[in-house]
């Protein structure tokens, strides 16, 4: 066998290689996605800031809460070591 021969039966034995993919089009960018992307950022950026303000005023509500805890069970302390 030549060597000819030989990449003939070659290809013959080995799997055909895989189609190639087919080409994609770029999807055109219009105005209003840009617009709407931009809403959305805006949104997120609102509704960020609404979630920290929440979440300050629940940390500070706590804080307070825990304050009176503390100064009531140093209250009933105070009278218990005063018995």
């Amino acid at each position: 066998m030549n060597q000819q021969q030989q990449q003939q039966q070659q290809q013959l034995l080995s799997p055909p290689p895989p189609p190639p993919p087919p080409p994609q089009q770029p999807v055109p960018i219009t105005n209003e996605d840009i617009y709407m992307q931009v809403l959305a950022i805006g949104d997120s950026q609102q509704n960020g800031e609404l979630r920290v303000n929440h979440l300050k005023q629940r940390v500070s509500g706590i804080e307070a809460m825990l304050r009176q805890m503390l100064y009531n069970q140093q209250q009933i302390l105070g009278l218990l070591q005063q018995q």
